[in-house]
């Protein structure tokens, strides 16, 4: 285990939170397409790519933080799985009932998938 400075633990937890937080807002997105009460999907949509820019940034710092340590910096890289999902999502971003499938079934889990591996490697250095 690495020694932190303050600074970098707080990167890690404030990294750790909005990682949790992505994945709340996929999971009202999702529901959001069957429920209109949920009425804020494209909202928060647009709030989750704002988040995928701010972990991308992140992910360079906390490369640099773990460039000794390969589990971590392998979890971070998987992170162009998701922004690749993005990429593909505007190829059907123009037609509704198809960007709702392939956020559903393509980017929603690729992002959770992801974020469960971090989470779980990112973890230990997110506690005090």
């Amino acid at each position: 285990m690495i020694t932190l400075t303050e600074e970098q633990y707080q990167l890690i937890q404030q990294y750790t939170e909005l990682v949790r937080t992505v994945n709340e807002a996929f999971t009202y997105v999702v529901t959001s397409f069957d429920d209109l009460s949920y009425t804020e999907g494209d909202t928060v949509l647009s709030d989750i790519f704002t988040a995928l820019q701010q972990l991308s940034g992140a992910n360079s710092q906390l490369t640099i933080l773990f460039k000794d340590l390969d589990a971590v910096n392998e979890s971070i890289m998987q992170f162009s799985q998701v922004v690749e999902g993005v990429d593909k999502l505007d190829s059907v971003w123009g037609n509704v009932e198809a960007r709702q499938q392939f956020i559903r079934e393509t980017l929603a889990p690729a992002y959770t998938s992801w974020s469960e591996r971090v989470l779980h490697i990112l973890q230990p250095y997110a506690v005090a």
